[in-house]
């Protein structure tokens, strides 16, 4: 019952969407994204005025499209207003097949499956082939922020076959950024990409081209917010919206696929 206004005492004239609650430090808080369509012009201000309902208020029905949520807050897609919100944005729970702009990488062996809160990319069952999904558009990442919100195994079964990968890159073929000459997954194939990349142990590597490592972070197998910003100097490393990593190291690219995608490991990545 939260929403948002440039006009003290009316009606929204600005499109919010509320991602929850996300722990900072220990300390939980309430989370809402707002779309200025002018931005914030240099030198100047805007003033954002924000109204807070009674408890038997309901802003979504009343407000909708300007004031949004995902299924994975209040049960339904019916007040789902993201895509009003950030330049690209795809949900994927309550799927029922791969969304519109999105197909297998190369050499996938096995269907995704779906739930009312996200979309599952399985394990392998063999030592044979790929898991993952990748956009077939290429997106213009510079002055722009990626942030894929998964669940990713940190149990190690078969260190000779096994990686995963979220990041920005292409994996639809053999000798991209995120396939290998033979068509297994790796991570800077050539220099046009950037990603979290590991063997599911519990600790990412972050990747910048063909860097192979610019540092390392920690995480649990648990529902996480993993981004990846790029200005036209510097490539930035977030995780739950804490910065790991801040490098001079960019892309070859702006211009690229989202990918997410692993081979040989052991537990399913979860997609919100």
């Amino acid at each position: 019952n939260v929403y948002f206004t440039t006009t003290c005492n009316s009606t929204p004239n600005i499109y919010s969407w509320y991602e929850g609650q996300e722990n900072f430090n220990g300390v939980y808080c309430d989370v809402w994204w707002i779309n200025l369509s002018n931005g914030i012009p240099a030198n100047s201000n805007v003033a954002i005025y924000m109204y807070i309902g009674n408890s038997s208020d309901n802003y979504y029905s009343q407000y909708y499209p300007y004031v949004g949520t995902p299924i994975q807050v209040l049960g339904t897609s019916q007040y789902d207003n993201g895509q009003k919100i950030f330049n690209y944005y795809q949900n994927f729970g309550n799927l029922s097949a791969l969304p519109l702009g999105w197909t297998y990488i190369y050499n996938n062996q096995n269907s995704v499956s779906f739930s009312t809160d996200y979309t599952i990319i399985p394990p392998l069952s063999s030592n044979y082939g790929n898991d993952g999904i990748t956009t077939t558009n290429n997106y213009n990442l510079q002055n722009n922020v990626v942030d894929i919100y998964a669940s990713v195994p940190n149990i190690n079964t078969n260190t000779g076959y096994q990686w995963m990968v979220l990041g920005v890159g292409a994996a639809n073929n053999t000798n991209t950024y995120f396939i290998g000459p033979g068509g297994g997954i790796i991570a800077g194939g050539n220099n046009d990409g950037a990603a979290f990349s590991g063997i599911g142990a519990g600790v990412f590597s972050l990747v910048v081209g063909t860097n192979s490592s610019l540092g390392s972070v920690n995480y649990s197998y648990v529902p996480t917010m993993y981004s990846i910003g790029f200005s036209s100097s510097n490539t930035y490393f977030l995780v739950n919206y804490n910065q790991v990593l801040n490098t001079t190291k960019i892309p070859g690219s702006f211009s690229l696929p989202i990918t997410i995608g692993q081979q040989e490991d052991g537990g399913n990545i979860y997609l919100y």
